[in-house]
């Protein structure tokens, strides 16, 4: 079912099943609701809304306090004597990497990339645990890399598969973390700071390119190049990835497919917003003249639809920001050419101002299922393909009414460079609607919880964006998701 609360959980909160315990799994949950609350809770609210007993909301609450003086090293107060829960105390996008860092899952996929020679029985000792723990640790691990064909075999620790797909999952189970892991290789520092700062490497990356994820991408090709795993792309008739420029490969002892997985890793998920974008013209018109198996793809689904959803003739091609993005998805689905993990590619995409769209889902998985000859290569990765595809095109089955957006104004306090941080990261959102302070926000962003000081209405919920932690867009993206559903599911 693609369903657009349950994809949602499904998606967003599936990086915690596979690396957490449940108990941490319940902490972070905890402190994501006190952390969004418009109030500061008591023990008693907090109880009330987990429906467990106030002893229980105690020990989590104490249990969070404890961990939080530890990731800070200091002592945190998170539980004042007044009987509220101090929310100012509770970094939580610094404390959802906590918890992640602690992770063994983690902690054993790490060790894969930087000791390869590491058995079983190193990992044991170095972190002090008994077999059994590492196996049950690692349990959700082992099932979520099936589908991939990825195995994690002991001796030595290592993953077993198809290289392209490993350096994927590796980027996605490490993207969490990606500002603490830029140094899996400290004595390279130098030369990636060097690298960073090259205009050439901007110019040659998409322009929606993030540096921090390239950086750590480049470490993991030289680590698992140190283990001789080589990678090799499929071609894409019509499609050709830019050479990298040669102060560019001169800068480390990578190869033009190492480069070439680099610069897919930020080219792959739907990144297009504008459709004088010279990236798009250029991709439609070279997949167009050349009538590539992407183009014939998306015809495909075009004339599918048309026929038996009764969308209008070319809805899906004359949208060119739309076309660009579904060329992008099947040019990446023929170039992994099977199953490949995409834990980041639908919170982007997912969208709470419809409900579940039955029909659409259904008349999309049999357009997959019915694949003509010819086009059969996107069958090995249908899977991957249906819930992106679903979400790309759930706009075009469905009207937006501007008062369903949830408004969002920001603090006047906020820095202009944090505004307009802000406003590049939003403005695109299709669920939201960015306002002034004096047009009766739903939201208000700030930096800071306030609200004696606030140049607005104390009435107006406030949300304390860590615009330093990277984890911060994550959890700001997620909380805006969560209001705008509910300010939706309210007017339903």
């Amino acid at each position: 079912m693609i369903g657009c609360q349950s994809q949602k959980e499904g998606v967003s909160m599936q990086l915690e099943t596979i690396l957490l315990t449940n108990a941490a799994t319940q902490r972070l949950m905890i402190a994501r609701y006190i952390y969004t609350a418009d109030h500061s809770l008591s023990l008693n609210e907090l109880a009330t809304h987990l429906n467990r007993s106030r002893k229980q909301v105690y020990e989590y609450v104490h249990t969070i306090q404890h961990e939080l003086s530890l990731m800070q090293q200091r002592p945190v107060i998170l539980l004042q004597h007044s009987g509220l829960i101090d929310r100012r105390q509770l970094p939580l996008g610094a404390y959802q990497r906590f918890l992640f860092k602690q992770s063994l899952a983690l902690q054993l996929v790490l060790a894969t990339l930087t000791h390869p020679t590491w058995r079983e029985q190193d990992f044991i000792d170095a972190h002090r645990i008994s077999r059994a723990t590492l196996h049950r640790r690692v349990s959700s691990l082992r099932q979520f890399l099936k589908p991939y064909a990825i195995t994690l075999e002991y001796q030595p620790l290592r993953l077993r598969g198809t290289e392209a797909t490993i350096r994927l999952l590796y980027a996605q189970l490490l993207w969490p973390l990606v500002m603490d892991y830029q140094h899996l290789l400290p004595e390279l520092d130098p030369r990636l700071d060097q690298l960073m700062q090259q205009p050439e490497l901007t110019a040659y990356l998409p322009n929606t390119t993030f540096l921090p994820r390239v950086r750590l991408a480049i470490q993991i090709a030289i680590l698992r190049q140190q283990q001789h795993a080589d990678i090799s792309l499929s071609q894409v008739s019509g499609f050709t990835l830019p050479e990298t420029p040669p102060t560019i490969r001169a800068s480390f002892s990578l190869t033009e497919q190492d480069w070439a997985f680099i610069y897919l890793q930020e080219w792959m998920p739907p990144h297009f917003h504008d459709d004088q974008d010279s990236e798009l013209i250029t991709l439609i018109a070279s997949q167009a003249r050349q009538n590539t198996l992407s183009w014939q793809f998306v015809s495909y689904l075009d004339e599918a639809l048309n026929r038996h959803f009764l969308l209008p003739v070319r809805a899906l091609t004359q949208d060119h920001v739309l076309l660009a993005n579904l060329l992008t998805v099947s040019i990446t689905a023929l170039m992994f050419n099977q199953p490949f993990p995409q834990l980041e590619a639908l919170d982007y995409l997912i969208d709470p101002m419809n409900a579940y769209h039955r029909s659409l889902a259904e008349h999309l998985t049999q357009t997959l299922n019915e694949l003509p000859p010819g086009l059969d290569e996107f069958g090995a990765v249908r899977d991957q393909l249906l819930p992106v595809l679903y979400q790309l095109i759930l706009p075009k089955v469905t009207a937006v009414s501007r008062s369903d957006t949830l408004k969002i104004a920001f603090d006047p306090r906020l820095s202009q460079l944090a505004i307009n941080r802000l406003t590049q990261n939003l403005q695109h959102v299709r669920y939201l609607q960015i306002v002034s302070i004096d047009q009766q926000p739903d939201l208000v962003v700030s930096s800071e919880y306030n609200h004696q000081l606030a140049p607005y209405s104390a009435s107006v919920p406030e949300y304390a964006f860590e615009a330093a932690e990277f984890e911060g867009w994550a959890e700001l993206h997620r909380h805006l998701y969560t209001l705008s559903l509910e300010k939706r599911t309210q007017k339903l």
